[in-house]
């Protein structure tokens, strides 16, 4: 299952690695469940909002830890695009 929660503005001028930690812990307690988050913002980072997934199964021992980065990708005149698939041609080149 998973949510995405908005967060009031007052949390955007807040430690968010140490909110983000705070929530997911808050509801991994309080419902007993597995939690994992990511939190995401638009450009000027006033749209904040945790995307968070749960589980019922146990975690792995040794699961990996991965940290997403964003991507930025560009046509050939330099035009910022949204995704890769923007650029690519018929045949995904």
């Amino acid at each position: 299952m998973a949510f995405i929660i908005a967060l009031p503005e007052p949390f955007c001028n807040m430690d968010k690695q140490r909110v983000l930690k705070d929530f997911t812990e808050l509801f991994r307690r309080t419902y007993g469940v597995n939690c994992i988050a990511a939190m995401h913002h638009n450009k000027t980072k006033t749209n904040l909002h945790i995307h968070l997934i749960l589980s019922e199964r146990e975690e792995l021992k040794n699961g990996i830890k991965k940290i997403a980065t964003r991507n930025m990708f560009y046509d050939e005149t330099g035009k910022h695009v949204r995704t890769k698939k923007e650029i690519l041609d018929d045949m995904g080149m």
